[in-house]
């Protein structure tokens, strides 16, 4: 500090504190009118916060020495907020895309996360913006939401909350469902799909939404079912020929929702027959002839081969 300055205590404090706060004496702060303390000790005040609004604390020390407003220091602040709690859309699975003739109760619900102590939600508002769809219970936090099966939605929530006789108006982020008029893509289950001789094997899909039905395509013929066949159920149960003559097949299904006029959408599986095939070779078809007491080899030779092979050999002669 330059030679003959001192530094003497602030006689006085004004202070601004957020709307609606009190000063120590019960007055209500506007925000914005500064508030002197004409004391030395009042660079720390005790106040009673609104419990809703945060906002700026500011404080300026002065020196009233000879003129009350003669020498100010510079102002200093710091921003006070309140903390409220989130509010959000959850659900049990609901999709990013509503698909045609899909009117699932996907259980949607409000999550609420950062209440304080003594705080509590009062009440829930819900809406649905979305031709057709179904709400009841939209004061609940467990609503009923059932999709009309033609549209996507928007939903929205909005939640009442309270502590300490404050009270707020929570919104939730929307949800925003979209829609398509065509059937999701079937989806197999499994990742197997070979079929040995004569073994009955279920192909099946992830149920589909809605009232739909599944078209089956079993190739080659000689599968059983072979051909088309129709189901209300998500799986076809296919059994294998009897001989191995056709190496290879494929079960394609169609799903489709007349009641909606959904489009329609498809997958095929293609897997092998049989255990594939199995050639004897020996070093007697190469020389074309076995010397007495010559040692032979023979070998089977496999492709397409399925798992482990256990092999029986038998000689005559």
């Amino acid at each position: 500090m330059p030679q003959g300055q001192a530094t003497l205590p602030a006689q006085a404090y004004d202070w601004v504190i957020p709307r609606g706060w009190r000063h120590e004496d019960g007055t209500v702060s506007d925000g914005a009118t500064p508030r002197r303390y004409n004391r030395s000790g009042a660079f720390e005040i005790i106040v009673t916060t609104s419990g809703d609004t945060g906002g700026t604390i500011s404080v300026r020390a002065i020196d009233t020495t000879c003129d009350p407003n003669a020498t100010r220091t510079t102002l200093a602040t710091r921003e006070e907020t309140r903390q409220l709690p989130t509010v959000c859309i959850g659900s049990n699975g609901a999709p990013a895309t509503i698909f045609c003739g899909d009117q699932t109760d996907y259980g949607f619900r409000a999550d609420v996360s950062g209440s304080q102590p003594g705080g509590r939600i009062t009440g829930y508002a819900w809406s649905v913006l979305g031709a057709g769809w179904n709400l009841t219970n939209a004061s609940a936090a467990t609503p009923t939401i059932i999709p009309s099966g033609t549209s996507g939605a928007t939903i929205t929530l909005v939640a009442s909350y309270e502590r300490n006789g404050f009270s707020a108006t929570l919104r939730a982020p929307d949800a925003v469902l979209s829609y398509s008029q065509q059937l999701p893509t079937p989806v197999f289950v499994g990742s197997n799909f070979d079929l040995c001789l004569n073994q009955r094997r279920r192909y099946e899909v992830r149920p589909i939404r809605g009232s739909v039905s599944y078209r089956w395509t079993a190739t080659p013929a000689s599968l059983i079912p072979g051909g088309s066949a129709t189901t209300t159920v998500p799986y076809l149960d296919v059994t294998g020929p009897n001989t191995d003559a056709t190496a290879s097949g494929q079960v394609r299904v169609e799903v489709s929702n007349a009641a909606f006029g959904c489009a329609s959408n498809s997958a095929t599986v293609n897997f092998q027959i049989g255990a594939g095939s199995a050639i004897l070779r020996s070093s007697a078809n190469y020389y074309g002839a076995v010397c007495p007491y010559a040692p032979v080899v023979f070998e089977v030779e496999r492709a397409n081969a399925r798992g482990q092979d256990n092999y029986a050999w038998y000689v005559n002669g």
